[in-house]
């Protein structure tokens, strides 16, 4: 009798773990075309280049082909003094504008409109950041502890470094800083060693400096020996409007992993359209600590 059950048991669940098995036919859903465009501009270049093209289905087959947008007219125009200038076509979706009538200044907001060949028209603002100022940047916290060995025999060097960027504007703009450190010993040696924040990218606020901190370590050994020195760094500063700064930061969504979704980003174009329109500043030099 309990054999009998078992099998029976055993009958269902194959049954059971079969019927989890069969495929099911899902509808994916209706992919609607939607016009894309991408302007990052900056008023360290004298061109301003854009980019036009439709989207592609998620679902089906993939195909290298890229559906660019060649007939738009595309229109830059400054909030402040109202002047506008007109992109030109070049090829593959790319427009490029030699500004005559307007310049990026520092905080005016400008407004790219887009006209598209079915009368439709989408627009999108952004607004110059504050230039970067390297006065502004001091290193308000430096630290450089001893060496430990590892299992291979070399010397891992740990520090800690804290760079704090006092601005003062309101917190619609943001700060980032790219910078590289150079150590070095009582033989001449030098090394240098990226400085990668756990946060590279801080809101700019009025009440109090933005902060940026990096806790890492550099190699040493088998020749080049300590003790060493750390205090002089050479780099960017960047000032970014939101647009930007959402841009930017969505570019780290995509690990290379086949499994991802595709990378999001936030679009700031008016309805019916996807795409970003911003704009960034950059000042390169050095510091020192203390300063």
């Amino acid at each position: 009798m309990k054999s009998s059950i078992k099998i029976a048991l055993l009958s269902s669940l194959i049954l059971f773990l079969h019927a989890c098995e069969q495929d099911a036919l899902v509808e994916p859903p209706e992919f609607v075309k939607q016009p894309v465009f991408m302007c990052l501009m900056t008023p360290q270049s004298n061109q301003i280049t854009a980019s036009a093209a439709f989207t592609k289905p998620y679902y089906g087959l993939q195909t290298e082909e890229v559906d660019y947008i060649e007939n738009a007219v595309m229109v830059i125009k400054d909030n402040q003094s109202y002047e506008v200038d007109t992109f030109t076509y070049t090829r593959e979706g790319e427009y490029i504008l030699f500004p005559k009538n307007i310049s990026l200044k520092e905080k005016n907001k400008y407004t790219l409109t887009v006209y598209m060949p079915d009368g439709k028209q989408h627009f999108a603002q952004a607004t110059v950041p504050p230039k970067p100022d390297f006065d502004k940047l001091s290193i308000s916290y430096l630290n450089l502890s001893s060496s430990v060995v590892d299992d291979w025999g070399y010397e891992q060097n740990p520090y800690t470094i804290e760079l704090e960027y006092d601005a003062k504007e309101v917190d619609r703009y943001f700060v980032s800083t790219r910078f590289d450190g150079f150590v070095y010993n009582a033989s001449g040696d030098v090394i240098e060693t990226s400085i990668y924040f756990s946060e590279d990218v801080q809101a700019m606020n009025p009440s109090k400096a933005s902060s940026f901190v990096s806790r890492s370590y550099f190699y040493s050994g088998f020749g080049y020996e300590g003790p060493w020195s750390l205090d002089s760094f050479s780099g960017a500063i960047y000032t970014m409007d939101k647009a930007y700064r959402d841009f930017y930061t969505s570019q780290y969504q995509d690990e290379g992993s086949p499994f991802n979704e595709p990378t999001m980003f936030k679009s700031n174009f008016s309805e019916g359209a996807l795409g970003v329109f911003g704009c960034y500043d950059y000042r390169q030099g050095s510091i020192t600590y203390p300063k």
